[in-house]
């Protein structure tokens, strides 16, 4: 019968061993260690003296309708050269003097709510042919750039031919 009790007792000595062991580890790794990385706050670690960051806000949800709404339509280059035209189904017709380099569709993604600045398009292909298929330019970057003294903004599209480069910028026609 005190064999039975030994082991009984040591048994229940090392499992509370274990428990207070398993506690202690959880409380280090869990609650001190990642519930505060990456930006959020442990609500029982609060002193009184700090808020809790909100953890949404500005740039949280995509709103590529609102920024549609504003390039949809004609804009033009400063010197009437290019014209891009914009529609609804993000559809991109891009000319030269008339002649069109560029029928595709634009993608991107618009984050809201908040102020943003610029929102990079992409598109399927990045070269730009002439009607009768040689290769015109290549686009290597074409982006919508906020502006507080134009509600449309401005497109910006730089484009590259071997060894020359030019940035294009666009004004939205008026209706």
């Amino acid at each position: 019968m005190k064999k039975v009790l030994s082991v009984f007792l040591i048994a229940l000595l090392a499992l509370t061993v274990l428990g207070v062991t398993g506690v202690l580890l959880f409380r280090y790794f869990a609650a001190d260690q990642i519930m505060e990385n990456g930006g959020t706050m442990n609500p029982d670690d609060m002193d009184g003296s700090e808020t809790p960051l909100i953890l949404d806000g500005d740039h949280t949800y995509v709103d590529n309708e609102k920024l549609l709404q504003v390039i949809t339509g004609t804009w033009s280059s400063e010197d009437g050269h290019y014209v891009i035209e914009l529609d609804s189904d993000c559809r991109i017709i891009l000319s030269l003097d008339g002649e069109p380099l560029l029928d595709d569709h634009i993608q991107f993604v618009y984050l809201q709510p908040g102020s943003v600045q610029s929102t990079e398009f992409f598109l399927d292909s990045y070269g730009l042919q002439r009607k009768d298929g040689s290769p015109a330019w290549e686009i290597t970057s074409f982006f919508h750039e906020a502006s507080d003294e134009d509600p449309s903004g401005r497109l910006i599209m730089e484009i590259a031919l071997a060894d020359d480069s030019k940035t294009v910028e666009f004004k939205k026609q008026e209706k």
